[in-house]
């Protein structure tokens, strides 16, 4: 198992949280995406706290610059037809990778991969990450775990194993079968990582 050392803590916690933006808010629902693009900015030395409240700072530029999803669109189909779209959260990597482009580096190396691809191409590409002293974002869509619809980042990865370190909800948990987590597909179901440097 290879991990990152020193990973980011808030008061204790595994990494930042949701609950950070204040109970109740849209952040403190549908932030993952800027909790998680936080965390590897602060790895990164891009930005630095030294208490809550200036993590706070930070989680809220990256939020406003991640620009999560906020309600019910009503989108134009290609056939003219009206499209419901219940959107809340960052969902897109566009939107993730439109964010370090403006907080970081514009032309920042940003490479992403996504479950077509074996679960092999992604333990090695979260690998590389790891290897690289860099949290890898991923982001699950529809599936049976408890990460639907939701942005963690990987810390750590056993590729003999075949199992990853995750932050998530401030805290260290494990996925002990990735290949199997990976594969788990569905119309909805979709998986991406993200990595820069």
């Amino acid at each position: 198992m290879i991990e990152l050392k020193n990973y980011i803590s808030v008061d204790g916690s595994y990494g930042g949280y949701q609950s950070l933006f204040g109970n109740g808010t849209i952040g403190s629902f549908f932030g993952c995406g800027a909790v998680a693009l936080t965390d590897c900015l602060v790895y990164k030395n891009i930005f630095a706290f030294e208490n809550r409240k200036e993590y706070v700072r930070i989680l809220e530029k990256v939020y406003k610059a991640v620009k999560p999803n906020q309600g019910i669109n009503f989108l134009r189909g290609p056939f003219d037809q009206i499209v419901f779209n219940f959107g809340l959260g960052t969902y897109s990597k566009r939107k993730v990778i439109r964010a370090i482009k403006k907080l970081y580096d514009e032309n920042a190396e940003i490479k992403y991969l996504n479950n077509n691809s074996s679960s092999k191409e992604a333990l090695d590409f979260i690998n590389l990450g790891i290897l690289q002293n860099m949290p890898v974002m991923m982001l699950s869509y529809a599936d049976e775990s408890n990460y639907k619809f939701h942005w963690v980042n990987i810390t750590g990865v056993d590729i003999i194993h075949e199992r990853v370190i995750i932050s998530t909800w401030g805290e260290k948990r494990r996925i002990t079968d990735f290949p199997k987590y990976w594969r788990r597909k569905s119309l909805f179901n979709k998986k991406i990582l993200v990595a820069f440097n």
